[in-house]
């Protein structure tokens, strides 16, 4: 099953979903920074947790918009992008992730056993 880039995604769309990547990558980065000198380890850590998580589920979500072709106009573009920006902090390209995400769509119905995304 091949997956086409969606005609709706504009190159407008396209920076500012690297903005909002580089927002999070910054803030996550900041945070380790700072907060060592700003708060008490139990603290720091619990927020530490917290704030990884939502970085690592931002990182999952772009991966998977790119896989469909719907992170930044145009395949190469989208394909690098994701590469350098997001795909650094899961440790595997998004042509790999596409290979084996793609696979979970050619069931008509999702989540059976033998499923690969589930």
């Amino acid at each position: 099953m091949k997956t086409t880039p969606s005609p709706d995604l504009i190159l407008f769309d396209g920076l500012k979903n690297i903005l909002r990547i580089l927002t999070f990558h910054f803030a996550l980065f900041l945070w380790f920074w700072k907060s060592p000198s700003m708060f008490l380890p139990p603290i720091q850590i619990t927020i530490s947790i917290l704030l990884c998580y939502i970085h690592q589920k931002e990182v999952s979500e772009w991966t998977h918009e790119a896989s469909h072709y719907n992170f930044f106009p145009g395949r190469f573009w989208n394909d690098f992008l994701t590469n350098t920006l997001v795909s650094v902090f899961s440790g595997f390209s998004i042509a790999g992730y596409r290979r084996r995400h793609l696979m979970h769509h050619r069931f008509s119905d999702y989540f059976r056993t033998d499923d690969p995304d589930t």
